[in-house]
């Protein structure tokens, strides 16, 4: 499809944005953020809101509450995720490779805004 779309993204791009968003996402590795806690936790919501309050194109945004046994088998994205020390933890992945678990807000921005590596 995106083949079929070529000539319409060069000819009109404002009116093929979601074309292009397919495309780059396509050309591009997407970033995976999972989110490991408890839904009504205030932690698990920080961490969350830090992802969700920026542009990050190409994201996929998981999250699994913590105690879900299915969720954790099935899905690749989940397997070896846990909380870290009992804290909602969210694990940034680039690449089917990931980085040091992070519990902390803060620390979570600054590798958001760290060049892929």
């Amino acid at each position: 499809m995106l083949g079929l779309t070529t000539d319409q993204m060069v000819s009109h791009p404002l009116g093929s944005g979601h074309w292009l968003c397919a495309l780059d996402f396509h050309l591009a590795d997407p970033m995976e953020l999972v989110i490991v806690g408890s839904q009504n936790s205030p932690e698990t919501s920080a961490l969350a809101g830090t992802v969700c309050g920026q542009y990050l194109p190409n994201r996929v945004l998981v999250g699994v509450r913590t105690g879900e046994p299915l969720a954790m088998a099935t899905n690749p994205l989940f397997q070896d995720r846990t909380m870290v020390h009992g804290r909602p933890t969210a694990y940034v992945c680039r690449g089917r490779s990931c980085r040091t678990p992070i519990t902390d807000p803060d620390v979570l921005q600054q590798e958001l805004k760290a060049p892929s590596r």
